[in-house]
């Protein structure tokens, strides 16, 4: 196949341009469409965050799949084997809890889900000034539930998200490596085949002609009477040594 005639750093590479290209277009048009009907806050800033957040948490989840796709040897198993820690990963991100048990606070230091969960809340109520029935106001900060804060910056969330993806690509080529190199024997294997296959027809060629030579020289005796075949007959015997 073509694609074997590249090394797995080029494939990789490309195939990593593709998806981001493919993935900063397709979260565009989801911001788009979605930012200002659900009623986020406006202007630029906080829209362009919220779609970076986004695109780093797509780009993530994609990887992601990667590592699971290359570990698993099918695509059906590789989906049954990541809605597992999907799942747990959305459970102890804080979406779906109102509070996160002590035994289970450490997850979500490791959990990129938290991360976008905490960086998209932060961009949103950052700043804000509500005001209650009775007059008095109260900062966005404030109505945001603990399990939704990690104490951290939205740059420093941000940054550790980059970081998930950065750790998550490499992790997925070492993965995809071994395909390359189970490639580059299947060529060799192809060739050695090829090989024996020449060789054999070489042989069975050569086996033919001695064949259809005694053949030819029998009929030259018959044909020409006993003389002229002793002579036809010598002349193809020294042909066939030659041969």
């Amino acid at each position: 196949m073509s694609w074997r005639r590249y090394t797995m750093s080029a494939y990789y590479i490309a195939m990593s341009v593709v998806v981001l290209l493919v993935e900063t277009v397709l979260i565009l048009l989801f911001s788009i469409t979605t930012y200002y009907l659900i009623g986020f806050r406006s202007g630029a800033e906080n829209f362009f965050l919220h779609y970076l957040v986004l695109w780093l948490f797509m780009l993530i989840c994609e990887t992601f799949g990667l590592i699971f796709s290359a570990l698993c040897p099918s695509t059906t198993v590789a989906i049954i084997a990541a809605t597992g820690p999907v799942i747990i990963l959305m459970s102890l991100s804080g979406f779906l809890t109102t509070s996160t048990p002590v035994y289970y606070e450490w997850t979500t230091w490791i959990n990129f889900f938290h991360y976008t969960l905490v960086s998209l809340i932060d961009i949103e109520m950052r700043g804000q000034e509500f005001t209650r029935q009775d007059g008095s106001t109260v900062m966005g900060e404030d109505l945001v539930r603990d399990n939704l804060k990690n104490g951290l910056s939205l740059a420093t969330n941000i940054a550790i998200l980059i970081a998930y993806l950065m750790f998550f690509r490499i992790i997925g080529y070492l993965l995809v490596l071994p395909y390359r190199n189970a490639a580059s024997q299947d060529d060799a294997d192809d060739v050695d085949k090829a090989s024996e296959e020449t060789n054999s027809r070489a042989t069975n060629s050569r086996a033919t002609s001695s064949s259809a030579g005694d053949v030819a020289g029998g009929s030259v005796v018959a044909l020409t009477g006993p003389n002229r075949g002793a002579t036809s007959l010598a002349v193809m015997e020294e042909g066939k040594t030659a041969y």
